[in-house]
């Protein structure tokens, strides 16, 4: 043991000693299939975020028709309220 440990975080946060390089290349940790990968929730994240952006256009899409909406009745209010004038 007269190769430096180092300290590095384990996957669940707590400090754990790993063995140098020249040590770890002998030492095989076992891998566990219980945690799930990665790439799935970048997936999900990027799904996330794909709904989110559309959700936002949505919105501007209902905000700009709802404006042109009230400018049109606005307009047709005006002209009844005239025709109803005369």
């Amino acid at each position: 043991m007269d190769q430096p440990l180092r300290l590095q975080l384990s996957r669940h946060g707590r400090r754990r000693r790993r063995p140098s390089l020249a040590q770890a290349a002998f030492d095989v940790e076992p891998s566990t299939s219980a945690t799930p990968p990665p790439r799935k929730k970048k997936k999900e994240d990027a799904l996330l975020d794909f709904v989110k952006v559309e959700a936002a256009r949505e919105e501007e899409r209902f905000k700009a028709s709802q404006q042109v909406n009230e400018a049109s009745t606005k307009r047709f209010l005006d002209l009844f309220e005239k025709l109803v004038n005369k």
